[in-house]
């Protein structure tokens, strides 16, 4: 369930910036769905590595950060979804470089696994979850912008604080209690 709803989460941020963006009709229905199935991968991770409380160790890391990896896998041979892999595939790549799975840099890193990234920042940090407090709206939204041009696309960014209150709504209307 919390996973259904965190997609659900990421799919509506993720259109929303987006829409600011002046992203086309069929660019957001690309980016819409490699949203909704940008954890995909996680299919592939041991169930108990995904619900560990605390922090995981290095090895345990970079098992679960194959996740995007997997994924892809998955979705590679449905010629349907050949737009929307790379978004699943870099959404934890950083704008520096010191992202994964490739370590890709600034514009190099797909436009769409760009914005999944903001996306999926906010709605980790605002959702409870065993390994980390859970942030306000305003302290995550803080976090990110102060991330823009290091982790971050600077333009996606900016898309994201102007929709933010929109952001918020949206957030609010896909709570656990809505699912």
């Amino acid at each position: 369930p919390y996973t259904r709803g965190h997609s659900r989460r990421v799919q509506a941020i993720s259109t929303a910036i987006g829409r600011q963006m002046g992203l086309d009709d069929t660019q957001i229905r690309e980016l819409e769905i490699s949203a909704l199935m940008h954890d995909i991968g996680k299919l592939g991770i041991d169930e108990s590595l995904l619900r560990k409380p605390g922090l995981l160790t290095s090895s345990e890391r970079k098992a679960l950060e194959q996740h995007p990896v997997f994924g892809a896998q998955i979705m590679r041979h449905i010629p349907m979804f050949q737009n929307m892999l790379p978004g699943m595939l870099h959404h934890h790549e950083r704008w520096d470089g010191s992202g994964y799975p490739d370590g890709l840099t600034g514009e190099s890193i797909p436009l769409y696994g760009r914005i999944i990234a903001v996306a999926d920042t906010f709605d980790a940090m605002t959702s409870s979850r065993p390994y980390q407090e859970t942030l306000t709206p305003d302290e995550a939204r803080e976090l990110i912008s102060n991330w823009s041009g290091t982790r971050y696309d600077p333009v996606v960014v900016h898309a994201f604080l102007k929709r933010f209150d929109a952001i918020c709504e949206i957030c609010e209307s896909l709570t656990p209690d809505t699912e």
